[in-house]
C-alpha cells in the first residue's frame, strides 16, 4: 500500500459559514435595548482604578488595610510587572462600596502611599436578570 499525500488527504475546502451554521452571520435583526443615560451620583457604586507602588515592605497591605477602613470591598486585583522598573507593579483593582463619599474619602487617604493614581471609571454596578 502507498501512502497517502499530505495534499490528498486534506484536500477537502472548508465551507465559509453562513446565517445557517453561525450565529455571527445571522441574516435576521438584531434587537438592541436602549442605551442607559450616565448613573446619578446615588447609582455609582463600582469603580475601577489603577495605581503604582514602590518596592517597600507592606507597600500593599497598607493600602487594602485603608480601603477596608473605609467599607471598600475588592471585587477584582490583578498584578502586573511594569517594564524597565525592577521589583515595580502596577496594580488594576475593581472596587464597590455603599457610600460614594467613604470611597472619595479612602482615595484621598491612599493617594500619600501609591504612585500614578488613575480612576480608570465609576459606574452603577451592573444587576444581572435571567429571562
Amino acid at each position: 500500500m502507498q501512502p497517502i499525500s499530505t495534499g490528498l488527504r486534506y484536500s477537502k475546502r472548508a465551507s465559509r459559514p453562513t446565517s445557517a451554521t453561525s450565529p455571527v452571520f445571522s441574516s435576521s435583526p438584531t434587537r438592541c435595548s436602549p442605551l442607559r443615560s450616565a448613573p446619578t451620583e446615588r447609582e455609582i457604586n463600582k469603580a475601577s482604578i489603577v495605581f503604582t507602588l514602590p518596592h517597600s515592605n507592606g507597600a500593599l497591605s497598607k493600602v487594602l488595610t485603608i480601603l477596608s477602613f473605609y467599607d471598600i470591598n475588592l471585587s477584582k486585583i490583578q498584578s502586573t510587572p511594569i517594564v524597565g522598573r525592577e521589583w515595580e507593579y502596577r496594580f488594576y483593582v475593581d472596587l464597590t462600596f455603599d457610600s460614594l463619599i467613604r470611597y472619595h474619602q479612602a482615595i484621598e487617604a491612599v493617594r500619600p502611599l501609591i504612585k500614578d493614581l488613575r480612576i480608570l471609571g465609576e459606574y452603577a454596578e451592573a444587576t444581572i436578570t435571567h429571562a
